[in-house]
């Protein structure tokens, strides 16, 4: 008698499937530079979720741009060498924050030709609750980590962020 076919069974996942799937399983014999890059995800990730709960509308995009925008205004490629990406990418980053009324383009007084990026006043607001979230994480880092290392923790990435600044100079 013929027996009916079953499908068969997908093979377990191993632990770096896993790991890709869980952001919270970390991959064997992970680098500095890797931990270094998934502790800028998780902080991105968690203060986004923060975020949307001070300001329902908030999007990483809001974290990410609004907080360095002078009070005067800045210009897109001062902006775009702050966030280390194009020019295109800023500028379309600004576009969609133009249309959710955070950021406005005004012409630069001291170049009729460029314009600047100012924040609104809802701008403003997303600023400070930016501001204010990222210091709440903060704080708490420092709490678990103790009040010296959290010191250590902030001088070691200062020179860690001169050593790669100059590392991009070199290009």
């Amino acid at each position: 008698m013929d027996r009916p076919k079953t499908a068969p069974r997908p093979p377990k996942p191993g632990r770096a499937q896993r790991a890709a799937q869980d952001p919270d399983v970390s991959p064997p014999s992970e680098s500095a530079g890797q931990k270094l890059l998934r502790a800028a995800r998780l902080l991105d990730e968690v203060l986004v979720a923060r975020l949307k709960r001070v300001r329902a509308e908030a999007r990483p995009s809001h974290a990410r741009l609004l907080p360095y925008v002078d009070a005067e205004g800045t210009r897109l490629t001062v902006l775009a060498s702050r966030l280390g990406v194009t020019k295109q990418a800023t500028g379309q980053l600004v576009e969609e924050l133009e249309g959710e009324g955070l950021l406005v383009r005004e012409a630069d007084p001291e170049d009729g030709r460029a314009k600047r990026v100012k924040l609104t006043p809802r701008g403003k607001k997303a600023v400070s609750d930016v501001t204010a979230q990222l210091a709440q994480l903060e704080a708490g880092l420092v709490a678990a980590l103790g009040e010296g290392q959290g010191a250590a923790l902030e001088a070691m990435l200062a020179s860690s962020l001169s050593y790669l600044e100059a590392e991009r100079r070199l290009g």
